[in-house]
């Protein structure tokens, strides 16, 4: 169990060492964005999925409509910034910032999820 967790922290620090060598073989950054999303998508169906018990006959209330929303608020937020706002041709491009940015959001997304940790 340490060593997985060491391996998680190095891969998460390694990185930010390593730009002036990924400099000079840079990523295709649409490429890089294009798979990150693909992921954040899937993580956010994910969510819907995990936030069914709220929508059956017995627990649907009010709460249940501002978890939806608030889950769909996010998602538009996520695809207005990385999908529309973001120029994905970029070049010379590490590609390691959008990383780190997506490090956060799967980590935000993840602790909603307690059957990941069972």
């Amino acid at each position: 169990m340490r060593i997985a967790f060491a391996g998680i922290i190095i891969s998460w620090i390694a990185p930010g060492f390593t730009g002036k060598y990924t400099k000079h073989h840079p990523i295709i950054f649409s490429h890089l964005l294009e798979r990150l999303t693909a992921l954040i998508i899937v993580m956010f169906g994910e969510t819907i999925v995990g936030i069914a018990d709220y929508f059956t006959a017995t627990s649907f209330s009010i709460q249940s409509i501002l978890i939806l929303t608030t889950v769909a608020a996010l998602f538009f937020t996520y695809i207005v910034e990385f999908d529309h706002l973001i120029n994905e041709h970029q070049r010379h491009e590490t590609g390691n910032l959008m990383i780190y940015l997506h490090y956060f959001i799967l980590s935000i997304n993840l602790r909603e999820y307690p059957h990941f940790y069972k």
